[in-house]
């Protein structure tokens, strides 16, 4: 599983005896999301040791998830003061979309409550053309450069670098690339790896029939 991103939500879950928990939703990125559960215990019973059992019938492959090995004590009538931790795993290829998490409470007595969590996956593939200032700028040796594409079909993407005269300086990229969120160095060479001078230098790139520029400060 790819994606080293951590989410923290924290949800409050309602249960009572005899009746199914409202339903919570939550937003997931690709990466490892952890979830804190609060249980409102609105019933007359209080429960002990109580955990959260986790049920993967209706997850895709590209979810998983995991409850730790914690557990809680809620008397009746109350709220508790701490919550039950669940990591929810998702793979980045997991198309955008709305997926159900059914869940359910246990405690020792082995008293159960289900209750179902709505995640919502959304497209992490830009809506539109950007073009992001070099950073540091100005700069020295090396210096970043970032830009996201629109989501669609692959197309050549070139991003080059020119003097004030127009003259081209440095190709950093020329090939297909789809929709998404890129960053490439540049080191202050020319196509040939030798330095350039210092001065002012622009960068463009070209994305189908989309052209954006800006410029940077190289400092020797």
């Amino acid at each position: 599983m790819s994606g080293k991103l951590l989410t923290r939500f924290f949800l409050l879950a309602l249960f009572a005896v005899g009746l199914t928990a409202e339903s919570q939703t939550v937003h997931l990125k690709p990466g490892v999301n952890e979830i804190v559960v609060k249980i409102n215990n609105k019933s007359a019973l209080s429960f002990s040791s109580a955990y959260l059992d986790t049920r993967h019938a209706s997850l895709p492959e590209e979810i998983t998830i995991s409850a730790n090995s914690q557990r809680l004590d809620v008397a009746a009538n109350t709220l508790s003061n701490n919550g039950l931790i669940l990591q929810v795993n998702v793979d980045d290829g997991l198309e955008p979309g709305i997926y159900e998490i059914p869940l359910v409470l246990r405690d020792e007595a082995n008293h159960s409550w289900s209750f179902t969590l709505t995640a919502e996956l959304a497209s992490q593939k830009p809506a539109s053309y950007e073009l992001g200032q070099n950073y540091p700028n100005p700069f020295n040796a090396t210096t970043q450069i970032k830009y996201a594409l629109a989501a669609r079909d692959k197309q050549n993407t070139r991003l080059i670098i020119y003097d004030l005269l127009g003259r081209h300086i440095r190709t950093l990229v020329d090939k297909e690339q789809a929709g998404g969120a890129y960053q490439v160095s540049w080191d202050g060479k020319d196509d040939y790896g030798q330095d350039v001078a210092s001065g002012v230098y622009f960068y463009q790139l070209r994305f189908k029939d989309q052209i954006l520029h800006k410029k940077m400060l190289l400092l020797r």
